[in-house]
């Protein structure tokens, strides 16, 4: 399986592109439930991530 690259220089961050899925899904008119999930799920690998940074 290919690996993924990491786009470091001017990309966006982790919460920049959490945003824009959410806005993509709701674009994509997903349940309010579904995109609740989602946000959820971003929201505790932020919480996880910041928490191993300490």
């Amino acid at each position: 399986m290919k690996k993924i690259k990491m786009n470091v220089d001017g990309g966006k961050t982790f919460e920049q592109g959490c945003e824009a899925y959410l806005v993509d899904c709701k674009a994509r008119n997903l349940r309010d439930g579904t995109i609740k999930h989602y946000k959820d799920a971003f929201k505790q690998i932020l919480k996880k991530e910041r928490i191993r940074h300490i």
